[in-house]
């Protein structure tokens, strides 16, 4: 999933900004409590613009705190020739602060005031490569299990979205499902903690996210 990338700054209003550095010189000199910390953060979160891009320390630190809702965009097929159905997954990059080189189905963060279709063209621009073919449809809903919310960049609400990508287009792979990259434990120790392991399938995808869109595929193609 990508992370919110900072993109060309809005103006900012100066006074909230003196506001926001009077605040921040009592913390400095222990002079605010968690009250004040709780007002710096408000203060701070006031300078910036709805709608905008986080970036992604910004992004992880409001994550960690508070619920986001994500859209998943599983692409599947069912190949001619083998008869089983496959996953159009993307791998992360090698500088990505979360589940680096691992595979994922594309998704996204909603930002401030955007619809669905908002999230599918900007997943179209930065992680498919490629349009997607005809109208998406959200088949499933998945929360974090409460012992994974750590691992997950807090709670995270996943909108499990199918879609359709022309078949040999776009930067990512076909993948049969049930042979994902990694295998079905590669992020999964002995004791069940989640482990980040590059060039296998981001934990969260493999176990539901996936397996949720597979189940919808297969019932609307008359398939057990």
């Amino acid at each position: 999933m990508a992370n919110p990338t900072d993109s060309v700054s809005p103006a900012v209003d100066h006074i909230k900004v003196a506001a926001v550095a009077s605040l921040a010189q009592s913390l400095v000199h222990s002079e605010l409590g968690y009250d004040g910390v709780r007002k710096l953060a408000a203060a701070a979160l006031d300078l910036l613009t709805p709608g905008q891009p986080m970036g992604t320390e910004l992004f992880l630190a409001v994550a960690r705190i508070g619920i986001n809702v994500a859209v998943e965009m599983v692409c599947l097929r069912l190949n001619p020739e083998t008869g089983r159905v496959e996953v159009y997954l993307t791998e992360r990059a090698a500088d990505d602060p979360a589940f680096a080189k691992e595979w994922h189905a594309p998704g996204s963060f909603y930002r401030s005031g955007e619809q669905p279709e908002d999230v599918w063209h900007r997943l179209e621009e930065k992680e498919f490569g490629c349009k997607l073919v005809g109208t998406p449809r959200q088949v499933d809903t998945c929360h974090p299990k409460r012992e994974n919310m750590h691992l997950e960049r807090g709670h995270i609400i996943s909108e499990v979205w199918t879609g359709a990508v022309p078949s040999e287009q776009g930067k990512g792979q076909w993948f049969p499902f049930g042979e994902l990259p990694g295998g079905p434990s590669a992020s999964c120790a002995a004791d069940g903690v989640v482990l980040m392991v590059p060039g296998s399938t981001v934990y969260s995808h493999r176990e539901w996210i996936i397996p949720a869109a597979v189940k919808d595929f297969l019932a609307a193609e008359g398939k057990p």
